[in-house]
């Protein structure tokens, strides 16, 4: 969801949920997508992107801690 802001003009970009099948898990493909996503808040100007995952859930948090910083 990209997301104006009053404060400023560049929106933030917030992606709600990423699902990977479970066939193709542990591939890259999360990574990639979280790329992709990047590269299109980039082109947004948007000046963040974020997400927000359940303290227990321990891939996604791997996977946006590696992708996201």
């Amino acid at each position: 969801y990209e997301l104006a802001r009053i404060d400023r003009e560049e929106p933030m970009v917030f992606f709600y949920e990423l699902s990977v099948a479970p066939s193709f898990r542990r591939r890259g493909v999360g990574r990639a997508l979280v790329e992709l996503l990047k590269k299109l808040s980039a082109e947004r100007n948007a000046f963040k992107l974020y997400v927000l995952a359940d303290p227990d859930n321990e891939a996604a948090n791997r996977l946006y801690r590696a992708s996201l910083g």
